[in-house]
This record gives C-alpha cells, structure tokens and sequence, in this order.
C-alpha cells in the first residue's frame, strides 16, 4: 500500500547517499582580443572560444545522516502514524461498506413482508368490495357504503403497487452490492 512505501522511503533516510554529477561549460565574448594589449586587433573566433574557455567538472559527494535534528526519526514515526491511519481508514470503510450491504438486505426483507402484507390486504378488500357490491346491486348497501368500500380498494391497490416497487427497488439494490449486473 501507499502507507507503507511511504514508511520505507522515510526509513531510507536512515542510509547514507552518494550523489554524482557532471558539469561541462564554456563562456564566449566578442570583447576577447587576440592580443589584449592591442585595442584595436581582432576578436578571438566563435568556436575557438568555445574550444579554449572549456571548463569540465565532475563531483560526487556522500552523506551520512549523524546529526540531522532527528528529522529523520520524526519522519519515520509520521509515515508509522499514516499508515495507521489509512489503515484505519481503509477498515472503517470496509464496516461502512458491510454495514450497508446488511442494512439493504434487512430493507429487501422489509420491503418483501411489506408486500406480502399488502397483498393480502388487498385481497381482503377486493373480497370486501365484492360483498358491498353484490350488497349494492340488491340494496342491501347504502351508496356511501359503497364508496366506502371503492376508496379502500383503490388505496389498497396504490399501497400494493408502491409496495411492488419498492420491493423492486431493494432487491435491486441488494444484487448491486453482491455485484450482480442489474441492466439487463
């Protein structure tokens, strides 16, 4: 992980380094006389500038890490810190994520009881209805009984059908975290 390399590259700074370089440079100037002494001679050419103020240098140096303040040693215990941290981090993220995945399988259970409950309050009432009707047709049942008895039905039937869907809904939810693919 991220947190560990990151201890690492800190407990490399523990270990001496080398370091190497190479320089090469050269300086040209129209001001640059063949003869210094004669103002008036001529200058000396480009590329022979170029050839004869040449300079090349190549160093290398070591370094090793005795008295650094314990910025090292900070550093070190800083990484340990991070990487407990993202450690921490990555586990509470993964309850969250359990912890989600259990809250959509109890509202796919929910939704089911819920639509099993629906449906069969709605069956009483279609039943019901049927009665005041049958009831309706012979006058045995005031028209307010029967409209009674409609709007019941009718808020049954709504119930059952936002219950379908809901239920849908949750269990669709639930395929999505067992990574079912939900679009078919």
């Amino acid at each position: 992980t991220a947190g560990r390399q990151s201890l690492w590259a800190s407990r490399g700074s523990y270990l001496p380094s080398i370091s190497a370089g190479a320089r090469i440079n050269t300086v040209y100037s129209e001001l640059r006389k063949q003869n210094p002494l004669d103002p008036s001679s001529a200058a000396i050419p480009f590329l022979d500038q170029v050839r004869l103020n040449n300079s090349q240098t190549l160093s290398m140096s070591l370094s090793v890490p005795i008295f650094n303040g314990l910025g090292v040693r900070t550093a070190v215990q800083r990484a340990k810190i991070n990487m407990i941290g993202a450690e921490l981090a990555l586990t509470q993220e993964r309850q969250t994520l359990r912890n989600t995945v259990y809250r959509a399988w109890a509202d796919a259970q929910a939704a089911e009881k819920t639509l099993e409950a629906n449906q069969k309050n709605a069956e009483a009432l279609r039943l019901s209805y049927s009665y005041i009707q049958t009831r309706f047709e012979v006058q045995a049942a005031n028209a307010f009984e029967m409209n009674d008895a409609t709007t019941k039905l009718f808020n049954a039937e709504t119930e059952l059908a936002i219950a379908k869907f809901d239920a849908l809904f949750k269990h669709l939810v639930l395929e999505f975290y067992q990574g079912q693919r939900i679009i078919k």
